[in-house]
């Protein structure tokens, strides 16, 4: 079918079409796909002998935020009831400024004692536990991505107000 078609009750797509349902990846997998490049550019520095090494390294880092920073605060958001969202979203920007602030600290620590090679190393560890996050979310949900709302509910009652 030429043009996009809006979704079916069922969560399929109008007859015709050549795409079966539920064939487009779930947030999860998007992110998990994202922090799949943010393995492989650390180990592209500690691997890498000069400027195109890292310049590479930059390109597939990029990439990798390109997929999963504009979905981050969205998925906060959704694994919030909706009468803590601000709370969770506080913590989402707490986690974010900590690490900022902790990662040149650790990094430095394991440059001193294990080599200039080491950080980079960590990084891609740090990808891998990532990964292994997003899966866990995706298999913990159980939820087809036709299933997954992308609208937020309204609040019948404002808690705040008695």
């Amino acid at each position: 079918m030429a043009g996009w078609q809006p979704p079916m009750p069922d969560g399929g797509l109008p007859a015709g079409d050549d795409h079966p349902p539920n064939s487009t990846p779930s947030r999860a997998e998007g992110d998990a796909l994202g922090a799949m490049f943010y393995i492989v550019a650390p180990l592209l520095i500690a691997f890498s002998t000069g400027y195109w090494g890292f310049w590479l390294a930059m390109v597939v880092m990029t990439l990798g935020e390109l997929i999963v920073v504009p979905t981050a605060s969205a998925r906060a958001a959704n694994l919030a009831p909706v009468q803590m969202r601000g709370r969770y979203m506080s913590l989402y920007g707490l986690t974010w400024n900590l690490a900022t602030g902790i990662s040149p600290v650790v990094g430095g620590l394991l440059s001193d004692t294990l080599g200039p090679q080491a950080p980079w190393f960590g990084g891609a560890v740090t990808g891998v536990l990532a990964v292994l996050a997003f899966w866990f979310l995706q298999v913990r949900s159980g939820r087809k991505p036709a299933e997954i709302s992308l609208t937020l509910p309204t609040l019948t009652k404002n808690p705040f107000i008695t």
